[in-house]
């Protein structure tokens, strides 16, 4: 195919012509980089398009999803974000998020649709929530975007939102009500969303009025299949998808003969906001049950925080293989989380939860692995926990 360029500015991309590119995490292995680096042949020839393995690749080195967005997918999800935020050119964006993911790379296609400006940071350094501040203020930044850990941070750092800001989108995971509370407190203008790196980032937003509403914006139709399922059709969806695994190479178009992209998200729309239940590969039977793992990791995260005082990024929780229960539940903790926490707890959330979605096993861990935007690498934590486990 044509050779592709990559992009290492989002300032570079011009958003009309038919170039091509690709954008690559610089922080993976060199496994992972010589796999992309033979995936790349076998994308098919589309011009005008941007190429972006996805934030749920998992963290084998034999496995890769890359996900292709026309230059118009992107304009179509900017403009809608555009009209429902107020973004214009007199505004500035300061984006903390990665060029490699769509999040941090959308705000240029905003950017150039109305004018406004768009600071980076981070795109060397880890992130600094001292730092990302200190820039907050001297760009006098209208908006920016950022992850719920990151907001946390800010919270937890008692730091107020400075007055030229006018909206925080926080996205790429369930954002809690006591963070939103806290953070509204501080003058935070959240605006909760979701999206996916398939439908060129926002899919629903919330508004000034009701920050926790997440309304789908305009260029999205929403339906649900009968199992529940979230279907998105809209001008913003991705061309196709290659799929590597080994080897094999597989290049399709998710959408269906009526143009929807069933994702694997489990929601509703309520009052005219849609409302998200986790992930289908989110549910575990336990003893029979159905348990949503994203419930009991919500729930986790309250109790660390709030009773039991400690940092809720030092804990996660993964079900196990049990041959009584179907599963198990694994509460994982990092090495320097003090034991008198590990018991407290492990006996607060017993008493919360129904027998059998009880913590059975506890498992210590040097780091408990995330991506750059915060999440939870499963497949590498679960790697970690059977080394050190034996599971029945």
């Amino acid at each position: 195919m044509t050779p592709l360029d990559p992009i290492t500015s989002g300032a570079l991309i011009c958003w009309q012509n038919s170039k091509s590119h690709f954008v690559v995490n610089p922080n993976w292995d060199s496994g992972k980089l010589k796999l992309f680096d033979k995936a790349l042949p076998e994308l098919p020839e589309l011009s005008g398009h941007i190429f972006i393995p996805t934030s749920s690749s998992t963290g084998s080195v034999d496995s890769l999803k890359i996900v292709a967005l026309s230059k118009e997918a992107f304009l179509a999800s900017a403009n809608a974000v555009n009209s429902h935020i107020g973004f214009c050119s007199q505004d500035t964006w300061l984006n903390p998020l990665p060029l490699f993911h769509v999040g941090g790379l959308s705000t240029y296609a905003r950017a150039w649709l109305s004018g406004g400006n768009v600071v980076d940071c981070f795109q060397v350094r880890k992130w600094d929530v001292k730092l990302f501040y200190d820039q907050l203020i001297q760009s006098a930044a209208s908006f920016t975007s950022v992850v719920p850990t990151q907001l946390f941070d800010l919270v937890k750092a008692g730091l107020k939102a400075p007055g030229s800001l006018r909206g925080a989108i926080t996205g790429g995971g369930k954002l809690e009500d006591g963070l939103l509370r806290d953070a509204l407190t501080l003058g935070w203008p959240v605006l909760c969303s979701y999206g996916m790196t398939e439908c060129a980032s926002q899919i629903a937003t919330g508004t000034y009025e009701h920050p926790d509403k997440m309304i789908p914006l305009a260029h999205v139709l929403i339906n649900f299949s009968k199992e529940g399922l979230l279907r998105v059709k809209s001008p913003s969806l991705c061309s196709g998808i290659l799929q590597v695994e080994g080897d094999n190479f597989n290049f399709f178009d998710p959408r269906d003969k009526d143009g929807y992209y069933t994702t694997q998200d489990l929601g509703e729309l309520k009052n005219g906001a849609l409302k998200i239940h986790g992930r289908q590969d989110d549910q575990i039977k336990i003893s029979g049950e159905l348990v949503s793992l994203q419930e009991l990791e919500s729930l986790l995260s309250d109790i660390c925080e709030k009773e039991a005082k400690v940092e809720s990024k030092h804990f996660a929780l993964l079900p196990l293989p049990c041959s009584r229960l179907g599963n198990k539940i694994c509460l994982v903790y990092q090495s320097e989380v003090r034991l008198s926490s590990i018991d407290k707890i492990k006996e607060l959330f017993n008493n919360k939860v129904f027998a059998p979605a009880r913590i059975k096993e506890l498992c210590m861990v040097a780091v408990i692995p995330r991506s750059e935007l915060f999440k939870i690498k499963r497949k590498e934590l679960k790697d970690l926990v059977t080394k050190n486990l034996k599971i029945d």
